[in-house]
């Protein structure tokens, strides 16, 4: 295959998965892609996200077209799970009160 036919592809592609991206919703609310979830700061890196999705340890996500989208609310209720406490909040929880 020459190379303008595989550019042509390329690009024709890459417009297809924009297009998904920008139809991306589930129940009415608009998914975001893993590059959009890292520039508002619900994930730390693209690199670390796809990681935890080969652990499976990350937050949910669904793929639609070949796009992996995360729905904000799951991603932002995945990390609160997740918190570390501080010591005053366990020692709170265990009744002391803090200092």
């Amino acid at each position: 295959m020459d190379p303008e036919r595989i550019e042509a592809l390329m690009e024709r592609f890459e417009r297809a998965v924009e297009a998904a991206e920008r139809r991306a919703r589930v129940a009415g609310k608009r998914l975001l892609t893993t590059r959009e979830a890292v520039e508002l700061g619900l994930l730390p890196s693209a690199s670390t996200a796809a990681r935890w999705r080969m652990e499976g340890i990350g937050p949910p996500y669904r793929k639609k077209y070949g796009v992996v989208l995360y729905d904000p609310e799951e991603v932002k209720a995945w990390w609160d799970h997740n918190r570390v406490l501080t010591i005053d909040e366990v020692r709170q929880r265990a009744g002391g009160g803090g200092r």
